[in-house]
């Protein structure tokens, strides 16, 4: 199975810029609500897949050729691979993702900015 990149560069998470990492967990609880108002609930499924969303600026050419690169050979959001967080808890333990979306990329003068959310397979 594929690697993501390791040496793409890493996100710049500056805690002033809200939305620049996002990590999240699937709820998979079922409920329902009887008669009496008692509240029953379930998990739908034995796992919760996470998620996680980065925001990068300064991307220089060579690293985004690299990230389309990597993205044809995946084949988009079709494909998976090994991806190792970048911040949170799950910091640097790999998990098998796919990309949810590209994302935005344009270029800058500082370089591309864009984003990519991976989601856990």
């Amino acid at each position: 199975m594929l690697i993501f990149p390791s040496d793409f560069p890493a996100p710049v998470i500056p805690e002033a810029e809200s939305g620049s990492f996002k990590e999240d967990f699937r709820d998979s609880t079922i409920s329902t609500t009887t008669d009496a108002n008692y509240k029953v609930t379930r998990p739908r499924a034995s796992r919760m897949p996470g998620t996680w969303s980065y925001s990068w600026r300064g991307v220089s050419d060579a690293d985004y050729q690299k990230l389309i690169d990597f993205w044809f050979t995946v084949n988009g959001t079709a494909g998976m691979f090994y991806f190792a967080p970048y911040y949170g808890p799950y910091a640097g333990v790999p998990k098998v993702v796919r990309f949810t979306a590209k994302g935005d990329w344009q270029p800058y003068a500082e370089g591309y900015r864009g984003s990519l959310t991976f989601e856990e397979v």
